[in-house]
């Protein structure tokens, strides 16, 4: 709705009124925050740094979160807070990694869901940056199980790998082996 009079904002540089007398930026910032006046926040690290609680190991996120993990939006974008900490006192996270709470992988009674209280965690020293095929083994996923798994579901130690790379036990194969020909010879 342009009335054909500017802003009541003197610094607005004679821009349309749309509004209660204002520009649409003006407008905007009074429905939003009250006040045509923008206070600006010390620093978009320090707010998310303001929502973080430290305890005697972890750094746990207290802010709006995703999937279980702290979420803050900086300069028009979302970041992940484990990750803006680790490119903080860390450094850049290397192409084609993924960073990894330490401190997950060692709490194996911890199930991998959104109530994980590990992904809030945003403490440097128990972020790592790794491939996603380590984040995932390291988990407590299906995946991560099954690899740290040593005996296979008879009880025997897995020995060999298969044509297609996965760990197999050489007992259960002969086991199987036998059963098989013996099934043959049966019907035959």
């Amino acid at each position: 709705m342009n009335t054909g009079l500017s802003c009541l904002v003197t610094s607005c540089a004679n821009k349309p009124c749309n509004g209660r007398g204002y520009c649409s930026t003006h407008y905007s910032r009074l429905m939003r925050n009250g006040s045509v006046n923008v206070t600006l926040r010390a620093s978009p690290v320090a707010d998310w740094e303001e929502r973080v609680v430290k305890t005697k190991s972890c750094w746990i996120y207290e802010g709006y979160l995703t999937s279980g993990y702290g979420e803050i939006g900086i300069g028009g974008r979302s970041w992940l807070v484990h990750r803006l900490s680790y490119e903080r006192y860390i450094g850049p996270i290397p192409t084609g990694y993924q960073v990894d709470h330490k401190c997950h992988n060692l709490d194996r009674s911890c199930h991998a869901d959104s109530l994980c209280p590990h992904r809030r965690c945003c403490n440097p020293a128990h972020l790592e940056a790794v491939p996603q095929r380590v984040n995932i083994l390291n988990g407590n996923g299906a995946s991560g199980q099954n690899s740290r798994k040593e005996h296979c579901s008879a009880g025997h130690a897995f020995d060999s790998m298969d044509r297609r790379g996965r760990r197999t036990c050489r007992t259960c194969i002969r086991v199987k082996q036998r059963e098989r020909r013996q099934r043959l010879r049966a019907a035959a």
